[in-house]
């Protein structure tokens, strides 16, 4: 593959940030391209054909374009330390962390829903249940992500920021995760990675060393409160049009043995789950015994939509 933007420094020492795109994203890899330039970070997009069907249900069913096909094929061409970002992202501070990742000669990390303290997650109100309470110009979000298991050693991944590291062990996995995505046709590629992880040998496991990533590395809308070092300013695809992940001889994408549900944490957790968040006007509403939306509190502070 040839960069058509950014640039490769002759230098393999420093990190190097990548995306791939279509023709019909070029638009958001020119945002995402300026923003890593913004920040003086080295990078190269990469212009593709197509996005296999993993990606975007509508995408080419030729696995050459499926992730781990791309990443492993830019980690064995450009033999560096790459960061992996989607091309509808946007760097909005300098991402330091990926650097003491490349210091520590960790193999692979991405966000990890399975270790995140907190994964509440809030969305917009829809118009229709806006007009229902009579607040249709008000931009209300409710609570309505969160993910119900923990678990230390098993991943449940978001994959719009990757870092990887050019060796036999990550090389490995990508190509593990790429067999996944063939035995699953029709699954999403977030799953088969958490499929091809959760299934790895002992040995496997022994030879990788993976890390996982703030929020703020990856952070969609939902999470209000989190300021985005690397940001997903749209919400992403709700996944309608995916299967699911079903194995013929028993194996799973996660194991709940291996884990344990999560408990809200705080009083405070607790109640903003009950809560609408005008974020505008900074002002939390409760639904009251006598079925209306009553404001409860006001908050300062910054949020980030």
């Amino acid at each position: 593959m040839i960069a058509d933007m950014g640039y490769i420094p002759e230098d393999p020492t420093p990190l190097l940030y990548v995306s791939v795109y279509t023709e019909s994203y070029r638009e958001k890899a020119e945002r995402l391209r300026q923003s890593l330039a913004k920040h003086g970070l080295p990078h190269a997009l990469f212009l593709i054909p197509a996005i296999h069907c993993s990606v975007t249900p509508s995408g080419s069913q030729e696995l050459r374009y499926s992730k781990p096909a791309l990443i492993a094929k830019l980690l064995t061409s450009l033999k560096r330390p790459l960061v992996y970002l989607d091309c509808d992202l946007v760097v909005e501070q300098g991402p330091i962390l990926f650097d003491e990742l490349k210091r520590d000669a960790v193999d692979f990390a991405i966000l990890n829903w399975a270790m995140l303290e907190v994964t509440d997650g809030w969305l917009p109100v829809p118009l229709e249940e806006r007009r229902k309470l009579q607040a249709e110009s008000r931009n209300l979000y409710a609570f309505g992500v969160a993910t119900e298991w923990h678990s230390d050693s098993q991943l449940i991944c978001s994959g719009a920021v990757q870092f990887w590291r050019p060796t036999p062990m990550t090389l490995h996995l990508l190509q593990r995760w790429q067999e996944t995505i063939r035995r699953f046709p029709g699954v999403v590629d977030d799953v088969c990675l958490d499929y091809t992880f959760n299934n790895a040998s002992a040995a496997e496991r022994r030879g990788l060393r993976p890390a996982w990533l703030p929020k703020t590395y990856c952070r969609y809308p939902w999470w209000l409160f989190d300021q985005p070092v690397i940001n997903h300013p749209q919400l992403p695809y709700n996944g309608e049009a995916w299967k699911k992940l079903t194995a013929a001889d028993g194996t799973l994408r996660f194991y709940p043995d291996q884990g344990s549900r999560r408990i809200v944490s705080s009083e405070l957790q607790r109640y903003l789950r009950e809560c609408l968040i005008d974020i505008d006007r900074r002002e939390l509403y409760r639904l009251e015994k006598d079925n209306q939306w009553v404001l409860v509190a006001r908050f300062q502070g910054p949020l980030w939509p």
